[in-house]
């Protein structure tokens, strides 16, 4: 597949299953041209929201009250997922997770995702000692690389696909 999409969510509180926002960089993968443009997009979880969930990333529902529900952001997404590599840090367990249980909620077709996960390649390749710990902002700090704001899903997005290539 050529296809790449970079993908980190937030999410509103610990059921993992509310997003309130996606960050989604794709690319192709041989000349690292934009497969389709840059998202950061904002949602209503149509969910309540966490204390914990809103100190780590800052997002309130009165931020996200008026953005769409996840239905209508996935028919502009969709196509991200669609025949392609999913790459993010730690993204099986919990990017990809919250992806699948709000396609579950909504009822909506789960499509078959391919994934890449920066942490796993991270803990194989780099010696624990290098690093105080294989977090996203300790490997970008590790091979310094610029991440504006940790905890936004855009921001994080666009980290990882400095990290991976």
């Amino acid at each position: 597949m050529e296809k790449i999409t970079y993908f980190d969510v937030e999410y509103a509180n610990a059921k993992n299953k509310a997003i309130c926002q996606m960050g989604i960089v794709c690319e192709n993968y041989n000349n690292h041209e934009p497969y389709y443009p840059e998202l950061n997009i904002f949602v209503n979880p149509e969910d309540g929201f966490d204390t914990n969930c809103v100190r780590v990333h800052g997002i309130t529902a009165s931020r996200v009250a008026t953005d769409p529900s996840f239905p209508e952001v996935w028919k502009e997404i969709e196509k991200y997922f669609t025949n392609a590599v999913v790459i993010g840090h730690n993204v099986a367990s919990s990017d990809l997770d919250a992806l699948v249980k709000s396609l579950r909620r909504y009822n909506l077709d789960i499509p078959e995702f391919y994934y890449i996960c920066t942490y796993d390649l991270a803990r194989k390749y780099i010696l624990s000692y290098a690093v105080p710990n294989y977090s996203l902002s300790a490997l970008c700090e590790y091979f310094e690389i610029d991440i504006d704001s940790e905890h936004n899903a855009f921001d994080d997005a666009c980290a990882c696909s400095d990290l991976f290539n």
